[in-house]
């Protein structure tokens, strides 16, 4: 079914099942892959957004931003997305304010983040 087509899989399972089934375009990368009729996804997350993209495709936006509501889930991540997240795998800062400041930063790290008071070096 999936032979010269991409599919994808939990990272670490991706060169297992690249080993096991050659003929299959694996992609370790994405978090879901639709392949005309066939979807496949990275994990049990994944999974879940890659049935809200199955709701969403069947029965509109509308439909599908209603469930992911009531299942409290973020309306939508796209199927390539990657399944890596930096921030999860950064291990927390030891000093409190460090921690502090990285956890305020990380939802907009674009926005303006000066402290007020604070001095510039010359540096910068």
């Amino acid at each position: 079914m999936l032979d010269g087509k991409p599919a994808t899989t939990h990272w670490a399972r991706a060169d297992r099942l690249a080993a096991e089934y050659p003929a299959v375009d694996v992609q370790p990368d994405p978090i879901f892959i639709r392949t005309g009729k066939v979807w496949t996804s990275a994990g049990v997350t994944a999974g879940m957004d890659l049935a809200l993209a199955m709701v969403d495709d069947d029965h509109g936006s509308e439909i599908a931003q209603n469930v992911a509501r009531w299942l409290v889930m973020y309306m939508r991540r796209p199927g390539g997305q990657s399944q890596f997240a930096t921030p999860v795998w950064s291990p927390p800062a030891q000093r409190p304010a460090v921690r502090a400041a990285r956890t305020s930063s990380t939802p907009s790290p674009s926005a303006d983040l000066r402290v007020s008071g604070a001095r510039r070096t010359s540096s910068g």
